[in-house]
């Protein structure tokens, strides 16, 4: 969690925070270092637009499958075949 100090905050908000009692100092506390967590978070960036920086101007297309047709072994018998003869 984010940590307060009386020195990295504005006068009128130091001033505000000193005047006030034990439990306004901690809600004063608390929102402030909601928004200083809140500031320091920062937002995931898309994988699309990833994809858009480092290719080209449009998103790299799906691989498609090749269709095979004709006489012969398919493509799982010839990945079952390679992986015995190795």
């Amino acid at each position: 969690m984010a940590s307060l100090y009386i020195h990295d905050i504005n006068e009128p908000l130091a001033q505000t925070y000193l005047k006030a009692s034990k439990e306004e100092q901690l809600k004063i506390k608390r929102i402030v270092e909601e928004a200083l967590t809140r500031c320091m978070q920062t937002p995931p960036a898309s994988f699309k637009r990833r994809l858009l920086q480092k290719g080209s101007q449009t998103p790299f297309k799906p691989f498609k499958a090749v269709k095979m047709k004709g006489k012969g072994p398919s493509a799982l018998e010839m990945v079952i075949q390679g992986r015995e003869s190795v």
